[in-house]
């Protein structure tokens, strides 16, 4: 399996290329009978939707080095044009990359809510290697996740009215529960650690007490679960944080664990062409 990584960012494209090439690199070469090949792209300073278009062989992710957050604009305006580029652009039939931002430790915490739903994940500055490249896993699953799964209705947020619709249902929000369902959707299917969930607390002027978290966590499960019949639910991954996904793919009334989940994406390695 070949996965290309698209560096936009001089600086991570070093970082990258010197870690590739340690005799004990981070990057795994292999999984189980999986062999993996990491390929190196760097993207010019213009970053362009052909850019962001998968590989014509194995997968690609796209990684956007940024002091700021000025690149999330950019990123909207390519996400206007990705439906009308892939109808038109017969060279690139291979659907759109997972994008992962890494930003500078300055960059305003406010904004990284409203992020456009092309990107995948994003990390701040200082880097840790080893979380990227689970992030990265994480990431490319979730892209195949939504290619081929299709729930059999659709959760819709409208954050004017602060509403949670399925189907002809729908359930009303409170403001924390709007900005954490926003970030839930726009990441279905990952894993939500603890400390990204407290985070958005802090951002909502919330308390980021534990048990705080948990009685508003427990609140938006619940009205997912009866809004969607159980179709849907929040996950709980034990020590990890949460997930939204398909409740009919996991065992009901019991977290799903870290060494399930380390199960599941060996399993996606294995089985991914």
């Amino acid at each position: 399996m070949r996965i290309t990584l698209k560096i936009k960012g001089r600086r991570l494209f070093e970082r990258l290329t010197k870690e590739m090439a340690a005799q004990q690199s981070i990057f795994p070469r292999k999984i189980f009978d999986q062999r993996i090949d990491w390929q190196l792209v760097a993207l010019g300073e213009n970053l362009e939707v052909q850019d962001i278009a998968n590989s014509e062989v194995g997968r690609s992710i796209v990684l956007i080095d940024t002091p700021d957050i000025s690149i999330i604009n950019h990123l909207k305006k390519l996400e206007q044009r990705e439906f009308l580029f892939m109808q038109t652009s017969p060279a690139f039939p291979f659907g759109i990359a997972p994008i992962v931002l890494i930003f500078h430790a300055e960059a305003p915490s406010l904004q990284l809510v409203d992020l456009p739903q092309i990107v995948s994940d994003w990390m701040m500055e200082p880097l840790n290697i080893s979380d990227l490249v689970s992030r990265l896993f994480t990431s490319l699953r979730r892209s195949k996740s939504t290619e081929s799964e299709t729930p059999s209705s659709i959760l819709t947020l409208i954050s004017d009215t602060r509403t949670l619709c399925f189907g002809k249902r729908k359930v009303d929000l409170t403001p924390t529960e709007l900005v954490i369902a926003e970030m839930f959707l726009r990441n279905f299917g990952s894993v939500i650690s603890l400390e990204d969930i407290a985070l958005l607390f802090k951002i909502t002027g919330r308390s980021q007490d534990g048990r705080n978290i948990r009685v508003t966590m427990f609140q938006l499960r619940f009205k997912i679960e009866t809004l969607t019949s159980n179709e849907f639910s929040l996950i709980n991954i034990y020590k990890e944080g949460y997930a939204l996904r398909q409740r009919k793919n996991y065992p009901k009334g019991r977290p799903f664990n870290k060494f399930e989940l380390q199960q599941e994406q060996a399993q996606y390695c294995v089985s991914f062409h």
